[in-house]
Parts: structure tokens; sequence; C-alpha cells
């Protein structure tokens, strides 16, 4: 029989998840949710837009919304985490501004990798219990009083090449105007080729596909403020609605008057 691939606790506010193998992260490099993550075993190595680090068992990994982020694991091996996911939590709004502020990574103390340990046998055995959500609460709250936003240590992190680093400015900087690969490579003074080559090498992805899941994530992010879908669109760059409309609903599984 197959074992059970992830189990979950979900309050009002915020999914918790333990899982076992890569079932559900392929594919998934943006979100317009929080992530906290305790990667547990395996071999791993993350990726984000300012860093490159092979996960060790016990290390906590901060993803807040509309980040890019993957996870690049060994096939023989186990993928092993506990997730929290969540969007706004209304009693931990502030600490939530204050503490995902950015990617980065810690190391978890022994105490509160203990509550983890605890909270995925409440998941495994009464995940909809009064206590199991009571706790889930209770270990995100202490989670972010931990948290102290800080790079990653440079004895672990790699730095992405100054070329990728530049053409991930300028993205960010002009991702809701017009852009195209020509001008990023021509303000960078390098070929589309060769800017499309190392941008695919180093993260993992098409610079085409960062562009526009990175475009649909600041999309939805809009809708959910209640801006209207064709006004959503156009604020995140994307100037053809029918092009926009199919993406969208292959990113999300729903159209985008169906989001929210």
């Amino acid at each position: 029989m197959e074992k059970e691939f992830a189990h979950y606790i979900k309050t009002d506010e915020i999914t918790f998840k333990h899982a076992k193998g890569m079932r559900d992260v392929i594919g998934k490099e943006f979100h317009t949710f929080h992530e906290i993550f305790l990667f547990l075993g395996g071999s791993a190595q993350f990726t984000s837009d300012t860093l490159k680090i092979t996960l060790e068992p016990g290390t906590l990994v901060i993803i807040p919304r509309e980040s890019f982020h993957q996870f690049t694991c060994s096939k023989d091996t186990e993928y092993h985490r506990c997730v929290f996911n969540f969007h706004k939590v209304a009693a931990l709004d502030v600490l939530i501004t204050q503490k995902l502020c950015g990617v980065y990574t810690v190391p978890i103390s022994s105490e509160l990798y203990t509550q983890f340990t605890e909270l995925f046998d409440y998941a495994r055995n009464t995940p909809d219990s009064i206590e199991s959500k009571v706790l889930t609460n209770s270990l995100l709250a202490r989670l972010l009083c931990y948290l102290k936003p800080t790079p990653a240590s440079a004895s672990i992190a790699e730095t992405l090449p100054p070329l990728v680093v530049g053409a991930l400015n300028y993205i960010h900087e002009n991702i809701r105007n017009p852009i195209s690969v020509f001008d990023i490579a021509e303000n960078l003074h390098i070929s589309p080729s060769y800017l499309m080559r190392i941008f695919k090498a180093d993260l993992h992805i098409s610079i085409y596909r960062y562009i526009t899941e990175k475009r649909l994530t600041l999309a939805a992010g809009e809708i959910e403020k209640g801006i209207p879908p064709s006004k959503a669109a156009a604020l995140s760059g994307f100037n053809d609605y029918s092009g926009f409309y199919k993406r969208f609903k292959k990113m999300f599984g729903v159209s985008p008057s169906k989001y929210v």
C-alpha cells in the first residue's frame, strides 16, 4: 500500500502541511500566499532571486508571497518538510509584515523543532480537532517571534552571477511596463541568446516564464484587493487580455473573475 503523501491541518487562515516527495512542488515557483518552510530531510537546493543554498535538515526557509523560489532535489532521496501557508492572519499582521520582508533562511531552535514534530503528530492523527487548530495558530505565532530577517550565511550561500542579478533587477523595476528579453539584453550589453542561456542555467526557469508568472502572481494579488481582472491585467504588464486570461486560468486553475 502506498504511504500517504501528506498530512494537513487547516484553520480559517492557516494551512499546515507535513509531506514527503516532490509531488506538489514541481512547477510552482510563484504563489500568492506566504510560506514558512522547515526542511526535515533529503537532499535539496533552494534557489530564489537572491540566493542559492544547499539545505541542511533543521533549516527554516522564509518565502514571502509573490517571491520566486525553487527547490531542486535528488531523485533518489526523500524530500521531507513541514510547511505553513497563509495569506493574512489578523492577529499577526504586524509581525508578518516585519518578519516576511524578503527570502532568507535561519536554523531552527531545538524547542521549535520539537513543537513541529508534535504538530505533525496531530496532523497525522487528529487534524480536525480543536487542539490541532489551536496549536497551529500558536506555533506560527512563535515562529514569527523567533525569526530575525538576515541574509543567508555567506559561507553557505552562493552569489548569483552579476548578469543574472542585473537581469532580475531590470525585470523587477519594469515588471508592470512593456518589457522584452531584447530590452533586458540591451541594458546589460549582451546578446539575447546568451541572456536566456545564463538565466535558465542559474534559476532553472526560462526568462519568458519567469516574467509571465511574476506578472500573473502580481495580477492575482490585485484581484484579491478587489481590482477588476481587466484592470489587474493591465496594472501587471499585460496588454492582451485574452492571452492573460488563458495564462491565468492555466496557472491558477480558475478564470480571473472566479479567482477570489
